[in-house]
């Protein structure tokens, strides 16, 4: 069985409202594996906006700006009044949740998601959990690129993009959708669902759907040959889960016609699931394209549930 990995887990915030829904639903997440969790880490990137009412009356070279005792007066003045209450208030919804696990902070200067990034492999994290927007028009649109640049700059990690709707019934998770195409990477996912699930026990998840798409041109008719593929898969899929103790009344299995990425997003969002499992590359050098392709479209497409991109480990 899979190791699931959530036992170092990085959350980027930054006070928006996308942050806290990344932070509720990284408490209801972790809350169930208090064992597994060793390490819950905020961290907060200092991009160096908080200077620039101050850079005309600062006159030095920016390269040396980082070294002066105006920079570090005017750092912890920011961190007095901004970050370190925003810790606090992260603590405590994280706390209020359920999580009990003890939680670390770490303010990095730099670019986002540069940082994010190398810190996470530096400290061996296994997941990154991150909102998917900012705080106004114009920092909804920076936070989305740098929830993208993590995400095609990250090694192996597990990354969540949380979707708009989390706490349902207390819990952000009681359906999960995740669509196969049976490469080892679309498996790996499988196999994270179902380690989470075995550890949490009955009834943390209500539903799993498996979904499986053929790729067909309009018009185009199923063969028999492709209809069993797809039953395999799903197949396949479903032995994982039952491997792992998951009960057979509680699984679904679809397999539909058409474009991948606009089946999955209308599936998500129609059938209310809560969160979405994909694997991060497909069968081959060809298809690990069109699957990494199909995860990117469903990332900028899908709104309500939380999506989460598993990268199978070598």
């Amino acid at each position: 069985m899979r190791v699931c990995t959530i036992e170092k887990v990085l959350l980027p915030i930054d006070g928006s409202l996308p942050s806290k829904r990344a932070l509720e639903f990284a408490a209801c997440l972790l809350s169930p594996f208090k064992e597994k969790v060793k390490r819950v880490t905020l961290i907060h990137v200092l991009g160096g906006g908080y200077l620039s009412s101050h850079m005309a009356n600062i006159d030095i070279r920016a390269e040396i700006l980082k070294e002066t005792a105006q920079f570090k007066r005017l750092k912890e003045q920011y961190l007095e009044k901004n970050i370190r209450p925003m810790f606090a208030e992260a603590k405590e919804t994280l706390r209020s949740l359920g999580l009990t696990v003890p939680v670390e902070e770490v303010v990095l200067d730099g670019d986002p998601a540069r940082e994010i990034v190398n810190f996470a492999k530096e400290n061996g994290y296994s997941t990154i959990i991150m909102g998917r927007r900012g705080l106004s028009p114009l920092k909804e649109f920076v936070l989305g690129s740098v929830t993208q640049s993590v995400i095609h700059r990250s090694g192996c990690h597990t990354t969540y993009v949380v979707g708009q709707k989390v706490l349902v019934n207390g819990c952000p998770i009681p359906r999960v959708l995740i669509p196969i195409d049976g490469s080892p990477n679309s498996l790996a996912a499988v196999k994270e669902v179902a380690c989470l699930a075995e550890i949490a026990g009955r009834g943390w998840i209500e539903e799993i759907a498996l979904l499986h798409v053929i790729d067909i041109a309009l018009g185009e008719r199923l063969n028999d040959g492709q209809r069993l593929e797809g039953e395999d898969i799903l197949a396949t899929a479903r032995e994982i889960l039952l491997e792992a103790g998951i009960p057979d009344e509680i699984l679904k299995r679809e397999v539909r016609l058409g474009r991948p990425a606009e089946e999955i997003v209308r599936l998500a969002e129609e059938g209310g699931f809560n969160l979405v499992v994909m694997g991060r590359r497909g069968r081959s050098h060809i298809k690990e394209f069109v699957l990494g392709s199909v995860s990117a479209t469903v990332l900028h497409r899908i709104v309500n549930p939380t999506l989460a991109l598993v990268c199978m480990e070598d």
